[in-house]
């Protein structure tokens, strides 16, 4: 059968086992561009209301996207030189590290998982956003937490943390208590006002009408779990999708004679 025998890399099963590779890593490929995507998205979206939630496990699922997928990408590339160039000690290289980039993308799946069920179960969220808006926002030194407030309020178009602690426990905080003018102090934050409704927010009759009535605590809680859920199954999947492709390579290279 010579080197179009059985056991060729240019025989029939050879051939197939070389075209069944580049299909598989071009959809592995597909998928890691769709988990870096996705990572971006998160970090571009989500990333101003970390402080909120600190430790905010949620970012480093967002970043392990990030991060893995782009070595997944270039490892995915340097596959097809591998196999096309038929290097064998390579091609056995680019199974290892396709082995290991799928361990770590699995790992980071299940870290979303586990910030979903934390966060429904056990973190106390509500709490966390209470005692963040009375003793930190506005103050020296917490631009973080201050900005994490502006951010959801307006994004979401929400006020204040849940039906019992709504809009009116700005008033309780340190930074209306803090707050140094000469005329009447602003009972909400900017950030709170519906747009157009700023001068009567800044005003002394300041009705419900002028801002956002939503609370904040479950827009931001199911947003987030839902996103975080997402995440976890994109990276759960690219990791089992990016092991297909080894296979072939593996027995593709197998076949390449010494």
């Amino acid at each position: 059968m010579g080197s179009f025998g059985l056991r060729s890399a240019y025989g029939s099963f050879g051939r197939s086992t070389r075209m069944i590779f580049f299909t598989t890593n071009l959809f592995s490929i597909i998928f890691l561009i769709i988990t870096l995507i996705f990572g971006i998205w998160m970090i571009i979206m989500y990333s101003a209301y970390s402080e909120l939630l600190a430790p905010s496990l949620y970012v480093d699922v967002a970043r392990i996207m990030i991060v893995v997928s782009l070595f997944g990408l270039i490892n995915s590339l340097f596959g097809y030189w591998c196999i096309i160039k038929e290097v064998r000690c390579l091609s056995y290289t680019y199974c290892v590290t396709s082995i290991v980039i799928s361990i770590m993308l699995f790992i980071g799946g299940m870290m979303g998982h586990v910030f979903v069920y934390k966060l429904y179960n056990q973190v106390p969220l509500s709490l966390k956003m209470l005692t963040s808006l009375r003793e930190l926002y506005g103050m020296p030194g917490e631009e973080d937490i201050t900005n994490s407030w502006d951010e959801l309020q307006k994004n979401f178009e929400c006020c204040g943390v849940d039906e019992k602690d709504n809009w009116k426990v700005w008033k309780t905080s340190k930074w209306h208590m803090h707050y140094k003018t000469n005329t009447e102090k602003p009972g909400i934050p900017d950030s709170c006002c519906r747009p157009g409704m700023l001068q009567h927010c800044r005003g002394q009759f300041l009705l419900e009408e002028h801002l956002y009535d939503q609370t904040c605590h479950d827009l931001l809680k199911n947003s987030l779990g839902k996103v975080t859920r997402v995440a976890g199954y994109i990276s759960n999947g690219a990791s089992f999708i990016i092991i297909v492709p080894v296979i072939f390579a593996f027995l593709y290279t197998r076949l390449i004679r010494k």
